[in-house]
């Protein structure tokens, strides 16, 4: 898909926007993924801390494809 551009580091205000536009708290992310991600670990992503890859991706496409993440459960 040209243009798709979703390999690269998500800063933290990337991350913050991201939850934020697909409706989502820190809580409602683990639910969603299926995995508790630490208060610790959490809070250092919307601090200044490398966001997995993975993650990243996840969050990004959703958005471009405008899938929220009731549509997938």
């Amino acid at each position: 898909m040209a243009g798709l551009t979703l390999r690269h580091p998500m800063t933290s205000d990337e991350y913050r926007t991201a939850l934020e536009r697909l409706g989502l708290t820190q809580d409602g992310l683990d639910e969603f993924i299926g995995r508790k991600v630490p208060n610790r670990m959490a809070n250092a992503y919307a601090a200044d801390a490398p966001i997995p890859l993975e993650l990243a991706m996840l969050l990004r496409l959703m958005i471009r494809h405008k899938i929220n993440p009731g549509d997938v459960k």
